[in-house]
């Protein structure tokens, strides 16, 4: 069948469907390692998201067009209203929920005064009373 000489052409032969094999899972090793890298780094912005967090709201100040929530001297506060015909929906956010024994407002102005519309917290889906403080003079 095989002779000395066969065996020795065989050996040297380059082998084409191996090497072609091995490039194939090369590269799809390459792209299985593209793709897990590409899944960590989404992973790990979203798990960083935002540096604020969102704080449930109890109360607000209303007067005219202007809304309020008190909050305690939080770093860097941040009110956000959505404000349509129907509700007014916010946000609360702060960068560090750190607290104090201080007493703090943070004001935004409406598009039109609230009138009989509810003022609907974000974060709860509740409605918020508007029985706070803050435009009561000191």
């Amino acid at each position: 069948m095989f002779g000395a000489g066969d065996v020795l052409e065989l050996a040297h032969r380059e082998p084409v469907v191996i090497e072609g094999t091995y490039a194939r899972h090369r590269r799809t090793l390459a792209e299985m390692k593209q793709r897990f890298l590409l899944v960590v780094v989404v992973l790990l912005l979203s798990a960083c998201g935002s540096d604020r967090e969102e704080l449930p709201i109890s109360v607000v100040s209303i007067e005219g067009d202007r809304i309020a929530v008190q909050d305690s001297c939080h770093d860097e506060p941040r009110l956000e209203v959505d404000d349509d015909a129907a509700a007014v929906e916010i946000r609360f956010t702060v960068r560090e929920a750190s607290g104090g024994d201080c007493f703090s407002c943070t004001e935004e102005t409406l598009d039109a005064p609230l009138g009989e519309r509810a003022v609907i917290d974000a974060a709860t889906g509740k409605e918020v009373p508007s029985t706070g403080n803050c435009f009561d003079p000191p």
